[in-house]
């Protein structure tokens, strides 16, 4: 110990600093906190890496099919005219089955259970 006192190392235990910003967060956390962002943080990554492989992908098949970027990004905007289409259908289709089921309920009439009541002509 005398070699390190000589050498201008104190080797006195000392008083902890006062913490500040994300030291003094970080070290009152609990494990499962700690664990919980690092779960986050890879999802996060594994995210990032998913995206970008496929992007990679993305150019190799422009490549090998020997289009450019154009055409990639006119692929990627007639697949999403395609979405756009299918939600707009999807949406079309629960506006009429919710019609219809409140069509239906007003020709119901209580009773032992539900009976439809019909007039005929």
């Amino acid at each position: 110990m005398g070699g390190l006192t000589k050498a201008g190392v104190d080797t006195k235990p000392s008083a902890t600093p006062a913490l500040t910003g994300i030291s003094k967060s970080v070290s009152t956390a609990s494990e499962d906190s700690i664990n919980t962002m690092g779960g986050y943080l890879n999802s996060n990554l594994m995210q990032l890496v998913q995206q970008t492989k496929l992007q990679q992908n993305l150019v190799v098949i422009g490549e090998k099919q020997g289009g450019t970027l154009t055409d990639l990004y006119n692929l990627q905007n007639a697949a999403l005219s395609q979405l756009q289409a299918i939600n707009s259908n999807t949406s079309r289709n629960a506006i009429a089955a919710e019609e219809l089921v409140s069509k239906v309920g007003k020709l119901m009439t209580p009773g032992n259970g539900q009976t439809l009541s019909v007039k005929l002509y």
